[in-house]
């Protein structure tokens, strides 16, 4: 992922303090149990697969935005 705090959050370095945030933790936390193993890596934005992806994410996210505001 591309977010440092997030990353140090979900491995325990960091605490949660937001309330919403802190749920959406304890959902990631029990989705990871699903997993034999898990594991979260910072990597910086400027990798450019980084870049690719998030470009692709944006696009998906637009495209649902977009139909359900024709809805």
């Amino acid at each position: 992922m591309d977010s440092e705090l997030v990353c140090k959050q979900l491995t325990g370095e960091y605490k949660v303090k937001n309330p919403e945030l802190r749920r959406l933790y304890d959902m990631a936390i029990e989705l990871k149990r699903c997993f034999k193993k898990a594991s979260f890596v910072n990597v910086p934005r400027t990798n450019r697969f980084i870049k690719e992806a998030d470009e692709l994410v944006n696009d998906r996210l637009n495209e649902s935005v977009e139909k359900h505001n024709k809805n």
